[in-house]
C-alpha cells in the first residue's frame, strides 16, 4: 500500500517514512512532491500532532494490560480455629 508519513519528537529527530508501494506507484516527480510535502510538516512542527495522537492508543493499551494483569499480592485469611493467619494467594478487590 502506498504511503507516506513524518513521525519524531522534535525536528532534529522527526523521521519521514516511505513505502516501497508508494516508490513503485508514483513517478519521480511525484515522489518528490510528496517528500516536500513531508518535509513541510517537519518545518511547521505538523508531525508532532501525528506523533502525540499515536501514543493515546498505546497508553489505552497500556492501561488495559494492566488492569488484566494477574495480581501479585497476597492477603492474609484467619482460619477459625487455629489463631494463626494463614498466607493465601489472591487479589484484593479493586
Amino acid at each position: 500500500m502506498p504511503n507516506a508519513f513524518t513521525f519524531g519528537r522534535i525536528q532534529a529527530d522527526a523521521s519521514i517514512v516511505v513505502t516501497k508501494g508508494l516508490l513503485e506507484a508514483l513517478t519521480p516527480e511525484e515522489v518528490n512532491a510528496v517528500l516536500s510535502s513531508e518535509t513541510g510538516r517537519i518545518k511547521h512542527w505538523d508531525f508532532l500532532t501525528m506523533t502525540a495522537a499515536s501514543i493515546v492508543p498505546l497508553l489505552l493499551y497500556h492501561r488495559y494490560r494492566e488492569s488484566w494483569r494477574p495480581c501479585r499480592c497476597r492477603h492474609l485469611s484467619f482460619e477459625s480455629f487455629s489463631g494463626w493467619p494463614k498466607l493465601q494467594s489472591g487479589c484484593h478487590p479493586r
